[in-house]
């Protein structure tokens, strides 16, 4: 089992709170922006990142198959496409367990 590692600050480096309907990178489903020249690239990266996020459970752990199948710790349950935006490719995950 990977542990995922995340700074401190991160929330700090993240620029404004975005508000609205989702609440952005704070709320219970975390917006992630990737901006780069190189939007192909970006979308692939974005997508491969999506799809482990996942598998990490509320403790910070990324699980493989086999403990997803079987653990009760609670792991997002969408993600969804990546999206071209005016501003880079966003990609956003839901994490409320409510």
């Amino acid at each position: 089992m990977a542990n995922v590692t995340v700074d401190p600050d991160i929330f700090e480096s993240q620029g404004e709170r975005s508000e609205g309907i989702f609440d952005g990178w704070e709320g219970p489903s975390p917006f992630f922006l990737v901006i780069s020249d190189e939007t192909d690239k970006a979308a692939e990266a974005l997508h491969v990142a999506i799809g482990r996020c996942m598998r990490v459970d509320g403790n910070g752990n990324e699980l493989t198959a086999a403990e997803m199948a079987s653990t009760g710790e609670y792991t997002a349950n969408y993600c969804s496409p990546v999206y071209l935006t005016d501003r880079g490719r966003m990609a956003y995950l839901d994490t409320n367990p409510g």
